[in-house]
């Protein structure tokens, strides 16, 4: 019977090892690069964040967490949306807060901020109708675009029961998106939700020993159009 104790003993001290070991891999022994992505939408005055982490660098594995309070915004886990996917982190929020991404490490604290005022104001003039054969015009209004930043637009026929981008994205030269017959002649008549962003990247304020990353802050704006 002793025997038989001892024995439960040490296979119990097992696991406790090889528990501790596994939750040592989980991105503590790699440097990690930081993708962080930002989205505010000024419509509904709501945002969005997602994080992904990389071991060593841009090229390296995805690194998995399954402590996810190791990695937090605004103090906060995120939403466990993404439970089943330990390398993906996503956060929604009512409102548009300044935000402050949090990554905890076994012998460090990482922390890279994104404020609201990183991206400036955007908005897009655009008529409500359009004809198949017509060319589509939209103007973006805002301050002029500063280095780093991109404007950007996208069009999604409200009838698309798949989600997917219906239609083409294209960015701006200068003040307008124009969009000729060539590009938007795949385009059905129907209801189509417009999307227009102004996208900045920004470096990290703190590297995690070296290995990198990079900040992705947009502000989206929505309309509707009909083409006939």
């Amino acid at each position: 019977m002793k025997n038989a104790y001892s024995y439960i003993i040490a296979a119990m001290a097992l696991l406790l090892l090889a528990s501790g070991c596994r939750k040592k891999e989980i991105g503590d022994f790699s440097p990690l690069y930081q993708s962080i992505d930002v989205k505010f939408f000024k419509d509904n005055n709501t945002s969005s964040a997602i994080a992904l982490f990389y071991k060593g660098g841009a090229g390296g594995n995805k690194a998995y967490f399954l402590d996810r309070n190791l990695i937090q915004l605004n103090g906060v886990t995120d939403s466990g949306i993404n439970n089943n996917t330990p390398d993906f982190f996503r956060w929604s929020f009512a409102g548009q807060p300044d935000m402050t991404f949090t990554l905890k490490k076994e012998n460090s604290t990482v922390v890279n901020k994104v404020l609201r005022s990183d991206i400036k104001d955007f908005d897009i003039e655009i008529d409500s109708f359009f004809s198949v054969n017509d060319t589509i015009k939209a103007k973006w209004i805002g301050p002029d675009l500063e280095d780093g930043e991109t404007v950007g637009i996208s069009f999604n026929r409200e009838s698309d029961s798949s989600g997917l981008w219906s239609g083409i994205s294209g960015e701006a030269t200068g003040r307008y998106f124009v969009l000729k017959y060539s590009e938007t002649k795949m385009f059905h008549p129907g209801v189509y939700h417009v999307a227009a962003a102004r996208i900045k990247r920004m470096p990290l304020q703190q590297n995690d020993g070296g290995a990198g990353g990079n900040i992705t802050v947009s502000l989206y704006v929505n309309k509707t159009v009909v083409i006939r």
